[in-house]
C-alpha cells in the first residue's frame, strides 16, 4: 500500500493507530536513510523522493504549532530556519521544553549547584510531558514538511569600501583578544577596556591616542562602567558563557590612601546571574541612588531592581522574572518626572518592555515589541532619529551563537519610528548578517543621523564585508533612507563591541571596535581565524577623516 493511502485509512482508526501513523512519518523526516556516510544533502534529496505529507496533516500540525509554540516566544513559522536546523537542532531543544527528550537526559541539560535549583525552580525542563506524544509529532511533521531547504540571503561582496576613519592601534596585546567591552567616556576622555581569560579577567585604561594608563586584574570579566564620584563602578559577568549561577557582581574600584591609580575592588552587589547591563537612578524617589541590572542568565535569568537602603545595602525587586535580560536604560518615558526602565530580554523572548514607574518603587510593565527568537536580539537605542520629537527605537537583531550560525536574511537593524505613547510604526529595515551593535551619529556632520553598526557573525563564506557598516543618512523628506558601504580593514578582527565619542576634539564622532577572535567564522576557509589569533588587535580606535 502506498503511503499516502496508508496514511488516510490510518486517519480514520482510533488514536493508537493514529500515533503509529505519526511516529513513522516522524521516522522517515527525522532519521537517516539508513547509509552511515551519507551527507546532508543526499539526505535532502531522499527526503525530496517521499509522496507529501497530507494537507490536512499539514493544517493540524499548524494549528498545533500556534496553540503551544506561543507559550514562551512570538510564534515561528517553519520559513524562518532551513530543514536541517529545525531537525537536527532546534525541534529537539524545543521538545526538552516539552518534557521530550531525544538527544540527551533531562538531568544533562541542568546545571549543578544552585543554578540548576534556579532551573528546577522555573521548571524548565518538566520530568513529564507537557502535550500529548500524537501532537508533538504531528508539529515535527509540520515543520519538516514545510520548511525551505536553505535560507536565500543577499550578498554584500558589491558594498563599496571607503577609506574616511584613520585607525589607531593600541600598545600592546592580550593574546588571543576577547574583548568583552569597550566604553569611552567623554568626561575623563578614557577608554575602558576589558578582555575575558578563564582565571584572571583584565579591566584596561586607555587614552585615545592608544596609551595604557593602567590594567586592573578581576576575577570576571566587565560588561559595563560607570564612573562616579567615589571610582568606577564596575558590572562583572561571573561568568562569560551563559550560566544561572549567581557569581556575578557590581564592584566599586577607588583609589585610596591618595594613589594616584586604582588600588581597591569592594563588591556593591553580589549573587548575580551573569549580569550584562546595569543602569542607575533613585527609582523610590527617597534621594539616593538605586539601580537596575540586566541579568542574563541561562535559562533562568532575571531583571531586577535594587533599592538602596543605605549603608552599602540593597534590597532586591524583581522587575521582569524573564529569563535572557540583555539590555536597561533609565528614561523618562511618559514625561511625568519618574524615571522609568528599558528592558530588553532575548533567549527566545526577544522583547522590548517598558517599566513605567508608579512612585514607591512600583512598577507598571508594558510589552512594546517583539521578534521571532530566530532573529536574535543584542541591544537597542533609543532616541528621535528622525527629528519629529518623538523619540524612536533602534532595534539590533543577530545574535546566531545557539546553533549552526548561517547567514539570515531577517538579521539587520530595525528602526521602529515613535508615535507617541510607547507605539511605533512598523519598521525600517536594514539588512546586516550577524548585526551585533549599532550607534547612530552625524558621521558626515550635514544635520542627519547615520548608523555605525558591527557584525559578529558576518557571511564569512563571502567577503564579509558587513563586518563594518556606514549606513549613510541620504533621507529626503519625510522618508528615512539610508546608503550602506564598509570601511577598509573591516576584517582584520571579529567585532563584537563598539563606542563611539569625539576622541581628537574635532567635532566628528569617532568610534572603538573591540574584538573577540576565538570562535570559529561560520562558512570561512581561507584560514582567517589563524590570521585573527596572530594578529588581531583587541581593539581599534577610528578616527573620522569625514571631512
Amino acid at each position: 500500500m502506498k503511503l499516502i493511502n496508508l496514511i488516510m485509512n490510518l486517519q480514520q482508526e482510533k488514536k493508537t493507530y493514529f500515533f503509529i501513523l505519526l511516529s513513522i512519518i516522524t521516522l522517515i523526516f527525522f532519521s537517516c536513510t539508513g547509509q552511515q556516510d551519507q551527507n546532508q544533502q543526499q539526505e535532502s534529496n531522499t527526503e525530496k523522493g517521499l509522496e507529501p505529507v497530507p494537507q490536512e496533516l499539514i493544517l493540524q500540525g499548524n494549528n498545533l504549532s500556534r496553540q503551544y509554540c506561543v507559550q514562551c516566544h512570538l510564534y515561528t513559522p517553519p520559513d524562518l530556519l532551513p530543514k536541517h536546523i529545525w531537525k537536527n537542532e532546534v525541534l529537539p531543544k524545543m521538545g526538552n521544553y516539552h518534557g521530550f527528550y531525544q538527544q540527551k537526559k533531562r538531568e544533562e541539560l541542568i546545571e549543578k549547584g544552585i543554578a540548576g535549583a534556579k532551573v528546577l525552580q522555573r521548571n524548565v525542563y518538566p520530568e513529564q510531558p507537557t502535550l500529548d506524544s500524537a501532537e508533538w509529532q504531528t508539529i515535527q511533521a509540520f515543520y519538516f514538511a514545510k520548511a525551505p531547504e536553505i535560507l536565500e540571503t543577499a550578498s554584500t561582496d558589491d558594498l563599496p569600501v571607503k577609506n574616511i576613519f584613520q585607525p589607531v592601534f593600541p600598545k600592546g596585546r592580550i593574546v588571543p583578544p576577547m574583548t568583552t567591552m569597550v566604553d569611552f567616556k567623554e568626561a575623563s576622555e578614557l577608554i575602558y577596556h576589558s578582555d575575558v581569560k578563564k582565571d584572571v579577567s583584565v579591566l584596561n585604561i586607555y587614552q585615545p591616542s592608544g596609551k595604557l594608563i593602567q590594567a586592573i586584574a578581576m576575577r570576571s570579566a566587565a560588561a559595563k562602567i560607570d564612573e562616579k564620584e567615589d571610582g568606577l563602578w564596575v558590572l562583572n559577568m561571573g561568568k562569560f558563557t551563559s550560566t544561572d549561577a549567581p557569581v556575578g557582581s557590581l564592584s566599586r574600584i577607588s583609589k585610596r590612601g591618595g594613589a594616584s591609580q586604582y588600588n581597591s575592588v569592594e563588591v556593591m552587589i553580589d549573587s548575580l546571574q551573569r549580569p550584562v547591563d546595569v543602569d542607575y537612578a533613585d527609582f523610590d524617589q527617597d534621594g539616593d541612588e538605586d539601580v537596575v541590572i540586566a541579568q542574563f542568565g541561562n535559562w533562568a535569568g532575571i531583571m531586577e531592581w535594587f533599592e538602596n537602603k543605605g549603608d552599602k545595602q540593597y534590597e532586591r525587586h524583581t522587575l521582569i522574572p524573564i529569563t535572557g535580560a540583555e539590555e536597561v536604560m533609565v528614561d523618562d518615558l511618559n514625561t511625568d518626572g519618574l524615571p522609568d526602565i528599558l528592558a530588553m530580554i532575548a533567549q527566545g523572548e526577544e522583547s522590548i518592555f517598558a517599566c513605567i514607574n508608579q512612585g514607591n518603587g512600583r512598577f507598571q510593565i508594558r510589552k512594546i515589541l517583539q521578534v521571532p527568537p530566530t532573529h536574535g536580539s543584542v541591544t537597542f537605542e533609543y532616541l528621535d532619529l528622525n527629528s519629529d520629537g518623538i523619540k524612536d527605537i533602534l532595534h539590533v537583531t543577530g545574535d546566531n551563537a545557539d546553533y549552526e550560525a548561517i547567514p539570515k536574511p531577517y538579521h539587520g537593524l530595525r528602526i521602529y519610528l515613535g508615535k507617541g505613547d510607547l507605539k511605533f510604526e512598523a519598521p525600517l529595515f536594514l539588512p546586516q548578517n550577524g548585526a551585533y551593535k549599532a550607534i547612530p551619529a552625524d558621521f558626515d556632520q550635514d544635520g542627519d543621523l547615520d548608523i555605525a553598526s558591527i557584525s559578529f557573525f558576518p557571511d564569512y563564506s563571502g567577503q564579509a564585508k558587513e563586518s563594518i557598516l556606514i549606513f549613510e543618512n541620504v533621507s529626503v523628506g519625510d522618508k528615512l533612507t539610508f546608503v550602506p558601504f564598509t570601511l577598509e580593514g573591516y576584517k582584520s578582527g571579529r567585532w563584537i563591541t563598539m563606542d563611539s565619542g569625539d576622541f581628537d576634539e574635532d567635532g566628528y564622532p569617532d568610534l572603538v571596535i573591540g574584538s573577540f577572535v576565538v570562535q570559529n567564522p561560520y562558512g570561512n576557509q581561507s584560514g582567517i581565524k589563524k590570521e585573527w589569533m596572530e594578529h588581531s588587535p583587541m581593539f581599534v580606535i577610528l578616527i573620522n577623516q569625514w571631512k
